[in-house]
C-alpha cells in the first residue's frame, strides 16, 4: 500500500532525515500563494503569509523575514529597502534611534507611526531583482491599504526606486510628493537613516522632507 507523501514526511523529519523537493515540489506551493486573497488579510494573516512566502529565490538567501511593525493605524508609514543585517527590525539600533530622534523635531514619536520594508526578507548578498521586487509588492500594497497612512515616507535610494519603479537618482525624487500605483497616498522620499550616519551633513536635507511629509499629514 503506497504511503501518504505528507505522512512519508513527517516520518522523515521525525528521523532528522532532510527532505529535498525539486522545482515541481515547489511550484504548486507558490502558484498557491500567488492566488491567497491578499486583500481579505488583516495583519496578522498577512504577517503569517510573508513568513510563509516562497515565491522568489530570496526565500532561501533570507536570515529572517519581517513584516512590519507599529502602529496600523498611523498617519506616519516608513518604508526602507530591506531589514537591516543583524537586527530584529527595519533599521538597526543606531539608525532606528536616529528616526527617533527626526520625529521628535516634528512632535511625533516611533509608537505612533508604522514602519515596513519594500523587501520582506533579509540578505545581503545581492540586490534583488525586479521579478523579487515584484513578488513583495503586494505584501506592501495590502499593509498600506490596511493602515491607510496620511503619508509614505520612503527612505533611501534603493527603496524609493523599488516603491515608485522609477530609476532615479534620490536627489531627483527629493523634494516634491509622488504616487504609486500601489494608492493613492502621497510619497515623500528622503536619504535612509544609515546614510546620515555616515554623512551628518544630509540631516537638514532629511528635516526638509520630514517637514513636507508632515504638511502631508496635517492636510
Amino acid at each position: 500500500m503506497a504511503i501518504n507523501r505528507d505522512i512519508n514526511d513527517q516520518y522523515l523529519d521525525a528521523m532528522g532525515i532532510q527532505i529535498y523537493r525539486g522545482k515541481e515540489a515547489i511550484e504548486p506551493q507558490r502558484e498557491a500563494l500567488v492566488e491567497a486573497p491578499l486583500e481579505t488579510m488583516d495583519m496578522q494573516a498577512l504577517s503569517k503569509a510573508v513568513e510563509a512566502c516562497v515565491q522568489c529565490e530570496l526565500t532561501h538567501l533570507a536570515s529572517q523575514k519581517i513584516s512590519g511593525s507599529g502602529n496600523t493605524s498611523a498617519n506616519w508609514f516608513f518604508v526602507s529597502d530591506k531589514p537591516a543585517k543583524n537586527s530584529t527590525g527595519f533599521l538597526s539600533a543606531e539608525a532606528n534611534q536616529l528616526l527617533e530622534g527626526i520625529l521628535l523635531s516634528v512632535n511625533e514619536k516611533s509608537q505612533t507611526v508604522y514602519t515596513t520594508t519594500a523587501i520582506k526578507c533579509s540578505q545581503n548578498e545581492r540586490p534583488p531583482t525586479q521579478d523579487e521586487v515584484a513578488c513583495c509588492n503586494p505584501y506592501l500594497a495590502r499593509q498600506i491599504a490596511l493602515v491607510q497612512p496620511s503619508v509614505i515616507v520612503i527612505l533611501g535610494e534603493t527603496a524609493a526606486q523599488q516603491v515608485l519603479a522609477q530609476n532615479l537618482s534620490i536627489e531627483q525624487l527629493r523634494g516634491e510628493t509622488h504616487t504609486t500605483n500601489m494608492s493613492k497616498v502621497p510619497v515623500v522620499v528622503t536619504h535612509h537613516p544609515d546614510q546620515l550616519l555616515n554623512m551628518p551633513s544630509l540631516k537638514r536635507e532629511v528635516w526638509q522632507d520630514i517637514q513636507l511629509a508632515k504638511t502631508q499629514v496635517l492636510n
